[in-house]
Formats: C-alpha cells, sequence, structure tokens
C-alpha cells in the first residue's frame, strides 16, 4: 500500500471532524446550552405578560450543594494520587513520583480551579475535560540598569544576560561635566587613554528563560469534540478533536510558516459559535469577533484531529494528530509543523474527560442538569401558579353594571373611591388562593429531586425543623444516603477523568522533561530526574468520604486504634504490630479527621533511627546496684594485691639494706684492722653512730609505709562489720 499523501489526509482529517461536528450539532449541543440556560435561570420562553414569569434555581442549587463535598473530597488531603511500586527497589521512585506529579498539579498549575472547572462543567453540561500538555516555552525578559561599572557589567553577563544595547560615558563623580568635553577631545586624539578612564555604562540586556512545564487547561465543552459512536477517550481508538479560535501570533509562536499562516481565512459571523459558547453570555455580551485592526491578532479555526491512519501503507494504522486550520469550524486546511511534520505519531491523547452519571457505551452521559430541569420547569410553574393565585386574590377581577367610571376601577390604590352612577353595581369575582394546596406539591418536587440526585438541603446538614418531625436517627441515614450518591459520583471522578489526568502528566514529564527537578520528599527537598520513572509505576487515586461517612470512618478508626493498642500491649502479640503498621493507622486516622499531614504528627520510621531500648526503672536499679556490687569487689581485690606488693617490696629493700649494711661492716673491720688504734677506736664510734641513724630511719620508712598502708584502705572504701578491712600483717 502506498504512503498518503498530505491531500488524502486533509480529506480523512476534515471527514472526520464533520463527523464529530454533525454528532454534536444533532442534539448534544442544545442539550447542553439548554442546561446552561437553566443553571442560569434564564426564561423559558413561555412566559405570559401581566403573569408570573419567577423561574426556580433547582439545577443551580443542585450543583452548588454538589460542589463543596467534592472539592473538600478532592482538596481535602495531601496527596490526590499515589503512584505503586511494581517491582522491589522502585519504592523511593515512586513516591518522588507522587510527591512530583501532586506538586505539578498544586502548584505549577491552579489545581483547585482546575478541579472546580472541571467537575462544574460536568455537572451542568455532562462533560468536564481538562488537557494536559507539554508546554516547551522560553519566554523573553529584558533587564534594564543604569550606572553600571565594567565589572558590575561582566557579573550580569555571566549570569546569561547578553547586552543588546549599551551605552558608555565618563564617572561625574570622578571627573566634573565641565571636564568631560576636554577628556573626550583627548580619548579621540589619543584612543589608548581611554583604559584608565572612569567610565559607567547604561545597558539593556536580554535573553530566554526557560519556562517549560506541564500545562493544564480546562476545555470549554464546545470546544472538545468526539466521533458519533465512540465510548470514551481511548488511546487505542482515537476520534477525539480540540477545536478552537487562536491568533496567528500564536500559531507563529508554535514554529508554524508565517507566509502559510498569514493565508488562512478568518471566519467571523455569529453562527460559527457553538449554541454551548452563546449560552455562556448574557445577550449583551455575546460573543462576537470584530474585525482586527492588527493582523497578527486576527483569529483563525485551528483543530487538533487525533486519529487513526494508515501513514505508512502498512496496513496497520497508527495515532495520529493532525492539525487542520482555517476554513469553517468543520473543516480546514491541513497544517505542517516545519519539525514534527504534518502528522506526527504519538502514543496518548492528551484529554481526560469525567462524567458524573456515565451510561455505558456512550461518550456521552448526563449531568445532574439532565435530571432536574424538568422539575425546576414543573416547580417554577407550580409557584407562579401560587403567585398568581395569590395575586388574583389581592386584587379580584370584577363584575361591573351601569355607568361605573373605568378609570376608577382600573387604578388600584387603599381607599380608592370608585365614581358611578345610582343604581350601577361592582361586584367581585373572588379567586380562591391555591397555596395550601400548591406547597405539598413543591415538597414534592423538592423529595423528587433529591431522589433522582441525591443532592438536598438534609444531605449537607441535618435540618432542625426536620428533626422535629423525625427521629435524628432517620434524618442522619437519610444525610447518609444523599453523601453516598456523592461519593459515588466523587469515585467515578476519580477512576476516570482524575487518575488518566496524572498518568498524563507523568507521561508528559517522563516523555519531555530534561531538566532535573526538586520536590520536597519527607521534609527535604530532593533532585529527581522524571525520565527515569517511565513505565515503572501503578497508580492508586486516594480521595476523601463524605461527611456522614467521615464521621463514622472516624468512629471505626478509633475502634482499630483500641484493638491495635490491646494488641501492642500482649507480650505474646506485640510481634503482629510493626511501626510501619502503626504510622499507617495514625496517617489513615490524620486523613479521615481533615487536620494536615501525618508528618506533622509522627516520623516516618522507615527514615528515622531507632532509639535504644529503655529498660524497667526496677531492673535497671537492680542492674545498678548489682555492678556497684561487682565494682567494689574488683576495688578490695585490687587492694589487697596492692598492699601484698608493697610488702614484698619493703622486705625485699630491708634484706638489701641489710646485707649491703654487713658488707660494709666487714670492710670497716679490715680497714679498722689495718689502722692505727686511735683510728680504730674512733671508726668504732663512727660504725655504732651510723648504725643507729640507720635503724632509726629503716624504723621511719617502716611507719610510712604503714601510714599508705591505711591510706589505701580508706581509698578502696571497703569496710567490715567494724569498717576495717582485714589484711594480714
Amino acid at each position: 500500500m502506498a504512503h498518503l499523501t498530505d491531500g488524502e489526509l486533509e480529506s480523512i482529517a476534515n471527514s472526520s471532524l464533520q463527523n464529530a461536528v454533525t454528532y454534536a450539532d444533532s442534539g448534544v449541543s442544545e442539550d447542553r446550552a439548554l442546561a446552561y440556560e437553566y443553571f442560569l435561570g434564564k426564561p423559558y420562553g413561555n412566559e405570559v405578560a401581566g403573569r408570573s414569569s419567577v423561574v426556580t434555581r433547582d439545577v443551580l442549587e443542585t450543583v452548588l450543594w454538589t460542589m463543596p463535598s467534592l472539592m473538600r473530597i478532592f482538596m481535602g488531603g495531601d496527596d490526590i494520587v499515589k503512584f505503586e511500586p511494581r517491582n522491589q527497589g522502585d519504592e523511593e521512585a515512586a513516591e518522588q513520583a507522587t510527591e512530583t506529579c501532586n506538586y505539578v498539579f498544586r502548584q505549577q498549575n491552579n489545581g483547585f480551579e482546575i478541579f472546580h472547572d472541571q467537575f462544574m462543567d460536568a455537572l451542568i453540561q455532562k462533560n468536564g475535560v481538562v488537557k494536559v500538555y507539554w508546554d516547551a516555552r522560553k519566554t523573553p525578559e529584558t533587564l534594564v540598569r543604569k550606572g553600571l561599572r565594567v565589572e558590575q557589567v561582566l557579573l550580569l553577563e555571566g549570569d546569561g544576560w547578553r547586552i543588546k544595547k549599551s551605552e558608555k560615558y565618563l564617572d561625574p563623580s570622578v571627573i566634573p561635566e565641565e571636564s568631560q568635553a576636554e577628556v573626550e577631545a583627548m580619548v579621540a586624539a589619543d584612543p589608548p587613554l581611554s583604559d584608565g578612564l572612569p567610565y559607567l555604562y547604561d545597558v539593556t540586556f536580554e535573553r530566554e528563560q526557560d519556562k517549560s512545564q506541564v500545562r493544564i487547561y480546562n476545555v470549554p465543552p464546545e470546544e472538545f469534540l468526539v466521533s458519533r459512536g465512540s465510548r470514551g477517550i481511548s488511546d487505542d481508538e482515537g476520534g477525539v478533536f480540540h477545536r478552537k479560535r487562536v491568533t496567528l501570533s500564536d500559531l507563529i509562536a508554535e514554529g508554524y510558516p508565517k507566509d502559510e499562516i498569514a493565508a488562512l481565512p478568518s471566519h467571523d459571523e455569529e453562527s460559527e459559535y457553538a449554541p454551548e459558547s452563546i449560552a455562556r453570555y448574557e445577550s449583551d455580551d455575546a460573543p462576537s469577533e470584530p474585525h482586527a485592526v492588527d493582523e497578527q491578532n486576527r483569529k483563525v479555526w485551528v483543530t487538533e484531529c487525533y486519529i487513526r491512519v494508515d501513514m505508512d501503507g502498512d496496513g496497520i494504522t497508527e495515532l495520529r494528530k493532525v492539525t487542520i486550520a482555517g476554513g469553517s469550524r468543520a473543516s480546514g486546511s491541513l497544517l505542517a509543523h516545519p519539525e514534527e511534520g504534518s502528522a506526527p505519531e504519538v502514543d496518548v491523547i492528551p484529554f481526560a474527560s469525567v462524567c458524573p452519571i456515565p451510561l455505558p457505551h456512550r461518550y456521552h452521559g448526563l449531568s445532574l442538569s439532565d435530571i432536574v430541569m424538568d422539575l425546576q420547569l414543573i416547580h417554577s410553574t407550580v409557584l407562579r401558579q401560587s403567585l398568581q393565585s395569590l395575586y388574583l386574590a389581592n386584587n379580584p377581577r370584577h363584575f361591573v353594571t351601569g355607568n361605573v367610571n373605568l378609570d376608577d376601577m382600573l387604578t388600584s390604590r387603599p381607599g380608592g373611591l370608585v365614581r358611578g352612577e345610582v343604581g350601577s353595581s361592582v361586584q367581585p369575582l373572588n379567586t380562591q388562593f391555591v397555596g395550601a394546596q400548591s406547597f405539598p406539591m413543591m415538597d414534592y418536587m423538592d423529595r423528587k429531586r433529591q431522589a433522582r440526585s441525591g443532592v438536598s438541603k438534609y444531605g449537607v446538614g441535618v435540618d432542625a425543623d426536620r428533626l422535629n418531625n423525625e427521629s435524628a436517627t432517620a434524618s442522619i441515614q437519610e444525610s447518609e444516603a444523599a453523601n453516598e450518591r456523592i461519593e459515588l459520583v466523587a469515585r467515578i471522578f476519580a477512576e476516570t477523568g482524575v487518575s488518566r489526568m496524572f498518568r498524563l502528566i507523568l507521561h508528559s514529564l517522563t516523555n519531555h522533561n530534561t531538566r532535573e527537578m526538586t520536590v520536597r520528599l519527607r521534609d527535604k527537598f530532593v533532585e529527581v530526574n522524571p525520565r527515569e520513572w517511565k513505565d515503572r509505576f501503578d497508580m492508586s487515586v486516594r480521595v476523601g468520604l463524605g461527611t456522614g461517612n467521615k464521621n463514622r470512618k472516624l468512629g471505626h478508626l478509633q475502634g482499630l486504634g483500641q484493638l491495635l493498642a490491646a494488641v501492642k500491649a500482649d507480650p505474646d502479640t506485640r510481634y503482629l504490630v510493626s511501626a510501619e503498621q502503626v504510622r499507617n493507622y495514625v496517617e489513615d486516622f490524620v486523613g479521615a479527621s481533615g487536620v494536615g499531614g501525618v508528618e506533622r504528627y509522627m516520623l516516618d520510621p522507615k527514615t528515622t533511627q531507632r532509639p535504644e531500648p529503655q529498660q524497667n526503672p526496677e531492673m535497671a536499679k537492680a542492674q545498678a546496684e548489682a555492678q556497684a556490687k561487682l565494682q567494689q569487689a574488683q576495688a578490695e581485690s585490687q587492694a589487697r594485691m596492692q598492699v601484698e606488693q608493697m610488702k614484698m617490696r619493703a622486705g625485699a629493700e630491708v634484706e638489701r639494706y641489710k646485707a649491703e649494711l654487713a658488707a660494709q661492716v666487714e670492710r670497716e673491720k679490715i680497714e679498722v684492722q689495718n689502722a692505727a688504734d686511735r683510728e680504730r677506736a674512733s671508726r668504732q664510734f663512727e660504725i655504732d653512730r651510723q648504725k643507729m641513724a640507720e635503724e632509726f630511719e629503716f624504723r621511719r620508712e617502716e611507719l610510712r609505709l604503714e601510714a599508705q598502708l591505711e591510706q589505701l584502705k580508706m581509698a578502696a572504701g571497703s569496710r567490715d562489720g567494724q569498717g576495717n578491712i582485714p589484711v594480714e600483717a
């Protein structure tokens, strides 16, 4: 098979778009426009002049009563979605992906406003659609600085700023203005002189700031089209179209050639607008497009067609993005991008849609408006008739006979006179007030609306008057039943459009983001690389509960907490509950309470070092006493060993001293024997005297050792019954 030509591709795209537009115009657009008119409380068109034309706001009340619960359910917690690891070792990356995608939705895009507009579109006009895409945008920035020195200019250039234009002049604080002309003349004659002069610079800098990020755009219902018979947004089927009006400047900024864009025709007729967009505005500001003075602000129709075609002729269709522009909203010319080509292959359709009441095998389900509009019409009719009855009861018609002044009859004022001749008659035609019969019917309409939508004032709070007639249990049960209907809508939103939206966010990050991102993970800022996360996670949407079931869940969690406490207290079963399971319980309890994140109340056991276990105080005291006794026994034993060692050293010293003294005596004897008689007597006297001195010194040394022994006893701190340590002599 041959490859498709551009002409064939354009024909296929226009045919598919025409099919989708015809499908929308066959009734879907009118239904959505009518629903919006009912929501705004516009007249039905059956009003009669001079009669009540009041319009009840059943659709508006139903939608506005539903929105707070939905917004609380989705925006009440910390994380809207959580990515689950598929393989072991992916836990850290899954947590990073969770934090990053929630950051992109909440911070980089206004997540609250996105959910609000998407849910409002779905509740009023069947479907709420968002587009998730990677916006590779580089924004030019300009910086003007005056009076800079050359080093300041170089510093800014180092930060990435480029000089667009500059002006140099001498610093007037250094060289007076009256001398600058002379200096400039000298520089002109000899240019090298300028190197040492104090110049200042007025500089205009410019640079491109990379603002690329994931962007989420709320698509108006009339801009989003699907093929007839489509069952939803499916990457395997295609048949999805995004039709909008953009300026030529926007197309040129996206990279399309100027000459090709300039040739596109513009259609500004009001008939080119879908009924939904016309119904969205009041009559005095209905959409219109005056002829633009500036050519670049001229708007044209541009449609992104996501269709499956066989471009390469291999017999297998691929999902392609085909852009057509100009013409009407149902046709256009093929628009080729210089880089992407005329039909780039894509792997996902960048749209996510929610519907409160989906119907099987159909894309367009039912909105809350669809199931309440007929009740609003009946409610308005009954109320109009009641007011008309009250008006006629207070201002009845009259039967007039004879010559009566009709101007006086037509002028109704308290105490007014009616002029007439004798014999004339004026009789009131009394109209019975039927309000008593109308009120039960209007109450029936309220109950019917509640039965269909599950939303009423009793669903958002227990009414005091109602409690006077019904038991509190019955009212609470009715309130919980209404909340369950809202929970079902929330669960449908979560499992369809919300989950797909976050998968598209992850897809955009992993396929287009080339920069590392800084996210806060477990109270720490971590650098993450989204390109490493591709196809590694499962995802679960984490949403809260309605008011009634939230209180019931808190009650269940409190009972579970008591059970966990009992299990942890029993030594035989405490091993069944881990620290991570306890933190999971606290996280669920905090989430159901709506008081913030679990990090405010408990650390993560995975990242927190576990402290040493604390012992029983009595056991710790016994161990301390045993340790003290052991240390005391060791000290006593060490003291005894020291005493014995000292005794041994003292005995050895005495024996050595005695041996030396005996040898000295023998030597003295030999000397005395060889000396003269006089010297012998004198020497003998000296020996005797020194012997007595040495014995005295030995005795003093012995006393000193005994005193030191007593000090060691006291230092050891060991005592017997009499406060002394038994020591061998």
